[in-house]
């Protein structure tokens, strides 16, 4: 996957040498982004993938705005957890954007200043805050394992 497009984030949980249920791993955070407005789920085995529609209340300022879909999976063996944000629809939607501008100033150097501009500057902020969310994420998954309510899994 290409790095603008695609955003990966992979974080360990807790030190345990015990494998933790995948179903009930992947349910916290289905719920955390369940929190976020995020609207459809497909639960796969280990995965589960979403997609954020255009128009769905969040608001232009929201941290899933620049987001259509994307994916999360636990890893039982090694505890981690993936998240995959993509950015396609941003992508398109600002360079739409930018070749409008281009087109109105006569200048593809002006098209290309403001598709780089707009785009870099919503990935910069996106990816500042993504850092903080996955952190939180982290924090809350493993408190909510801490206290016990997540089972071990029965298969090693």
């Amino acid at each position: 996957m290409i790095f603008p497009l695609h955003i990966n984030y992979t974080f360990k949980l807790s030190n345990e040498t015990e494998h933790l249920n995948t179903t009930a791993i992947l349910s916290i955070i289905k719920d955390r982004f369940k929190q976020l407005k995020v609207d459809e789920f497909i639960d796969d085995a280990d995965t589960v993938k979403f997609k954020n529609r255009l128009f769905n209340g969040q608001g232009r300022y929201h941290i899933f705005a620049p987001i259509d879909s994307g994916y999360f999976e636990y890893d039982n063996h090694h505890n981690k957890v993936t998240i995959t944000f993509s950015t396609k629809r941003m992508v398109l939607i600002v360079l739409i954007i930018s070749l409008f501008l281009g087109i109105i100033s006569q200048s593809p150097l002006f098209a290309l200043t403001s598709f780089l501009w707009i785009y870099g500057m919503n990935i910069i902020i996106f990816l500042i805050r993504a850092k903080f969310l996955i952190k939180k994420i982290k924090k809350e998954t493993e408190k909510i394992i801490d206290s016990g309510i997540v089972e071990k899994s029965s298969a090693s």
